[in-house]
């Protein structure tokens, strides 16, 4: 499970290094004005890291609340005893409940792995501008 999750966030990485390369390019004759103002570079590449380090801490809190109280959802009574009628209604009952476990230890690696993985993935984005 843990891999799998981990496979989804390496997808979600290159959705942010491409959204920063976009918004790089787009913003390229902004950049130039900022460098004439007297902005280094460096200062301009601090800006796209947060951006992106924002974008990815942004991104792990919602996962973070979201999987967790959808799971919680799913695996409720209400939605069981949905799942129930629908698999009579089918004729099947191979499954009338929907099995979940969530382990804190789990969703604590998972967040560690999200952070690492997107604020990675940010560097090389910001570094081209």
């Amino acid at each position: 499970m843990f891999l799998l999750l981990s496979l989804i966030i390496v997808v979600a990485a290159f959705n942010i290094v491409s959204m920063l390369m976009t918004m790089i390019n787009e913003k390229r004759e902004q950049i130039a004005i900022l460098q004439t103002m007297g902005m280094t570079s460096k200062e301009i590449y601090k800006v796209f890291l947060f951006l992106g380090i924002l974008i990815a801490l942004i991104g792990t809190i919602l996962g973070l609340i979201f999987g967790p109280g959808i799971t919680f959802l799913i695996g409720s009574t209400i939605f069981e005893s949905q799942l129930s009628r629908l698999m009579e209604y089918l004729g099947t009952y191979f499954i009338s409940y929907f099995p979940y476990d969530i382990r804190i230890d789990s969703l604590f690696y998972i967040v560690a792995v999200s952070l690492v993985i997107t604020v990675a993935s940010v560097i090389f984005p910001a570094r081209s501008k």
